[in-house]
């Protein structure tokens, strides 16, 4: 049984109201965890701010701890955030793909901008002349 499948067994366990300490924080097959093992599983649980030690020193479970377990358990906590770290990773690579593009499109248009603008002074100028011309014209009837 791994780390994350002794977390939602013992996390079930204080739910209905065991105390993991009296169980010695046994996995499924009822064996004993050694101590080293069992102050790591603690440890971990506390750092997630799933359990923490009233005043009586009793572990109870957090309200985090209660809605992971309502919302599915911490199995399903773990694949979720899985899945939502892998989201934000593809969603990321996808932004600096992007960004790249947009660099590019930027080069070119910065590498392109003196030439519109040539473009535009001589359309300006031949505008200018013609309405002069046009100008010139209704003048001269």
């Amino acid at each position: 049984m791994n780390v994350n499948e002794l977390i939602n067994f013992n996390l079930n366990l204080l739910k209905d109201g065991l105390d993991i300490r009296a169980l010695e924080l046994r996995n499924i097959d009822k064996k004993i965890l050694d101590d080293e093992k069992s102050l790591a599983l603690f440890k971990r649980m506390s750092s997630e701010s799933l359990i923490f030690t009233d005043q009586f020193n009793r572990i109870q479970l957090s309200t985090i701890g209660y809605e992971i377990l309502t919302n599915g358990g911490w199995l399903k906590y773990v694949e979720n955030e899985k899945s939502k770290n892998d989201f934000l990773a593809k969603k990321e690579v996808v932004d600096f793909e992007k960004s790249k593009i947009d660099l590019e499109l930027a080069k070119k248009v910065l590498k392109e901008y003196p030439y519109t603008k040539w473009f535009a002074r001589i359309g300006f100028a031949i505008a200018i002349i013609l309405a002069v011309l046009e100008i010139m014209q209704w003048k001269n009837k």
